[in-house]
């Protein structure tokens, strides 16, 4: 009975806690209707971060805060309380998709939430169950599970996810339009690629896999955007495809930041409390490091598209309609994340915009803010008195 108590709780306390606070965080978005789309982006980033934010810092705050409680708990219990509250953190968010992106069914982000739950669980119980088998001391079992660990993150990686996707139905392959324009565009720049696929999203998007040199397209990409609009995003993605192969490399081994956390039982064993501390660092600093880079390659993959398209500013035009179709400022803080500031790529394009740069948005929402501060807490408490 009592386990059952924690498991329920974590989901209605996630539900509630993001449904609340993302409504409360929602006012100042909402009283800018009349203002334009850029601001009303910026005002409404802080909140879909702490939205998105909240579905990790909750599981992970309710599976340690069991564990102080209890160390006796099993961890396929812990790893329970963790998927209901992210279960619940997920519905908790459905007004707030339903509110800021009215057209998205019922159906559509149901079937998007699942599939988020679903890929994120996957790939994260991997990289636990390891954690959770390897030994104290070096032995032929961790080499084993390391070996198998590090064998699928470099599937997963390089090409994993999207055969999984392929396999639950969401990539199809492409239509006789998209065909026609992804053709026009790799004999305009002479870059090759073996396939194109449309994925059914209901955000605009376009994906490069340079592993393995494909295209991947979302179905309301093609909905927004015109032929040529399509050409210009295609040079762009193409351009990814055809880096080089110390690119590749730096591209896989971002993926692998979280992969060092495998080992913090016997480092903790070895090192104490700072060895976890260091660990967890790694997974969380490597993604900046890695932005420097991403950066880069995307300004080539700009310039490429821009030298490419048959009318002048229709790339620019096109970074404009993608950011507010997703409703994502044109100016984020610091230097960007894994892309430049759009609006600076626009004018890098040939197109000064039509309304003057925004400020940058705030990082985060209160509620999320919070449950930060909350996660981290716990961590520190769960390294001093469990791993001790």
């Amino acid at each position: 009975m009592r386990e059952l108590t924690w498991i329920t709780g974590a989901g209605i306390f996630s539900f509630f806690y993001v449904a609340i606070g993302n409504t409360l965080a929602l006012g100042a978005w909402r009283r800018s209707a009349s203002q334009h789309w850029a601001v009303r982006a910026r005002l409404l980033w802080p909140v879909r971060v702490a939205s998105t934010s909240l579905g990790w810092y909750l599981p992970i705050a309710a599976a340690l805060t069991w564990s102080l409680t209890d160390r006796s708990t099993p961890l396929l219990l812990l790893v329970l309380a963790a998927l209901v509250s992210a279960i619940g953190c997920e519905i908790g968010s459905l007004p707030l998709q339903r509110q800021t992106f009215p057209r998205f069914s019922v159906t559509a982000l149901l079937r998007s939430t699942a599939l988020g739950l679903f890929f994120r669980f996957f790939h994260i119980s991997v990289l636990l169950l390891a954690a959770a088998l390897m030994p104290v001391h070096p032995t032929p079992t961790m080499a084993v599970i390391a070996g198998a660990v590090f064998a699928f993150e470099l599937i997963w990686s390089l090409a994993g996810w999207v055969w999984l996707l392929r396999l639950l139905k969401f990539l199809t392959p492409a239509s006789a339009r998209l065909k026609t324009v992804v053709e026009t565009a790799s004999r305009q720049t002479g870059i090759e690629y073996p396939r194109v696929w449309i994925m059914r999203s209901q955000f605009a998007q376009a994906l490069a896999l340079p592993a393995t040199r494909e295209l991947v397209f979302t179905e309301r990409l093609l909905e927004i955007m015109s032929d040529l609009e399509l050409s210009a995003i295609c040079a762009h993605e193409l351009a990814h495809i055809n880096e080089s192969k110390s690119a590749l490399i730096v591209r896989i081994a971002s993926m692998f930041a979280w992969y060092p956390c495998i080992f913090i039982i016997p480092v903790v064993h070895a090192w104490g409390s700072i060895g976890a501390y260091l660990l967890l660092a790694v997974g969380a600093f490597a993604p900046k490091l890695f932005g420097a880079f991403s950066r880069r390659m995307e300004q080539a993959a700009d310039s490429h598209a821009t030298s490419q398209q048959t009318d002048e500013g229709i790339y620019a035009r096109a970074l404009l309609r993608l950011n507010e179709d997703s409703l994502t400022p044109v100016v984020l803080q610091g230097q960007g994340t894994s892309h430049p500031h759009t609006y600076d790529r626009v004018i890098a394009a040939g197109i000064v915009p039509d309304f003057e740069r925004p400020e940058a948005p705030a990082s985060m929402a209160w509620h999320g803010m919070l449950a930060s501060i909350a996660v981290g807490a716990a961590i520190a408490l769960f390294v001093i008195h469990v791993l001790q």
